[in-house]
C-alpha cells in the first residue's frame, strides 16, 4: 500500500474528501473536454467522415480507456474488481434486453 492512500472498501468512505487538487483537475478536464467538443464539431461534418480518421480516432480512444480501465483494475480490491464486473454484467444484460433489431436505423 502506497503511503498515505488507502485501498478497498476503505478507499471509497462516504466521509473522504478528495481534496482542492482534485476538484481542480476535475473541473479543467470537464471544460476541456466541453471546448474540444464545441470546436471538434464546428471543424468536423459528421454526415460524411473519413474512414481513416475515425478508424484512428476511434483505436485513439479504445487504447486510452483499456489503459485507464486495466490500471484502475489493477490497484483494486477484489471487491471493488467483483463489483466492477457485476456491474459490466448488469449494464450488458440491460442493453441486450432492450436492444430492437432496426431500431437504429431511420
Amino acid at each position: 500500500m502506497v503511503r498515505g492512500r488507502r485501498s478497498g472498501a476503505d478507499a471509497y468512505d462516504a466521509g473522504d474528501s478528495a481534496g482542492p487538487q482534485f476538484t481542480v483537475e476535475t473541473v479543467i478536464t470537464v471544460t476541456l473536454i466541453s471546448v474540444f467538443s464545441w470546436v471538434h464539431a464546428h471543424f468536423l461534418d459528421v454526415r460524411e467522415i473519413d474512414p481513416l480518421y475515425a478508424g484512428l480516432f476511434a483505436g485513439l480512444t479504445v487504447g486510452v480507456g483499456m489503459i485507464v480501465v486495466i490500471a484502475a483494475l489493477a490497484t483494486a480490491s477484489p471487491y471493488i474488481l467483483f463489483c466492477s464486473i457485476v456491474g459490466a454484467v448488469l449494464l450488458n444484460l440491460i442493453l441486450a434486453i432492450n436492444h430492437r433489431p432496426g431500431r437504429y436505423y431511420g
